[in-house]
């Protein structure tokens, strides 16, 4: 074993091999390879293709399931719930919810707390759920179309900020009365 305060003793090792070039500049040295391509993201909207809108539109149906206004349900999770509304606007819908990919929402009433106020949810139909009461086939509420109310923005000062108002007419319901 060598002293701590001597300088340790000449060994021939071979060097270090050469680093890699990294697979991105990072400005440390310059690169013969052109900068890997990062995906653009583009500002409009490309026309929808009518078979996708179609199997989206599937897609949807199948998650809400048998819930339409007026609606009854068990939820496998052990809750009842009362459909109110069904929002079909994508953008209501991710207001609603606040979530970006949000295609949907329903409004809610807990049928087991009479107290409760209603709530806009996502889950999707589940194969423990089942109906209580079916559903009624109402017209829409001419106030609101059928969305139980609006997305209101109230953005100042570079701060956005939306919020839900239920319509009064129909009470959030989207049904005409």
């Amino acid at each position: 074993m060598h002293s701590m305060t001597l300088p340790a003793p000449e060994v021939d090792r071979p060097g270090l091999p050469p680093a890699a070039d990294p697979h991105e500049r990072d400005g440390r040295r310059p690169s013969t390879l052109p900068a890997r391509p990062h995906p653009t993201r583009s500002s409009q909207h490309m026309p929808a293709d009518p078979t996708t809108l179609e199997a989206l539109r599937r897609v949807i149906a199948d998650q809400i399931g048998p819930r339409s206004p007026g609606a009854i349900y068990q939820s496998e999770a052990g809750g009842r719930f009362e459909v109110l509304a069904v929002v079909l606007d994508p953008e209501s819908a991710r207001a609603l919810l606040k979530r970006r990919g949000a295609q949907w929402a329903l409004i809610v009433k807990d049928v087991l707390r009479p107290a409760s106020d209603p709530v806009a949810i996502g889950t999707a139909w589940a194969k423990g759920d089942y109906l209580v009461r079916e559903g009624r086939e109402a017209r829409p509420c001419g106030a609101c179309s059928g969305k139980g109310g609006k997305t209101v923005d109230t953005s100042s000062d570079g701060v956005t900020r939306k919020h839900w108002q239920t319509c009064g007419i129909c009470k959030g319901t989207g049904a005409a009365r």
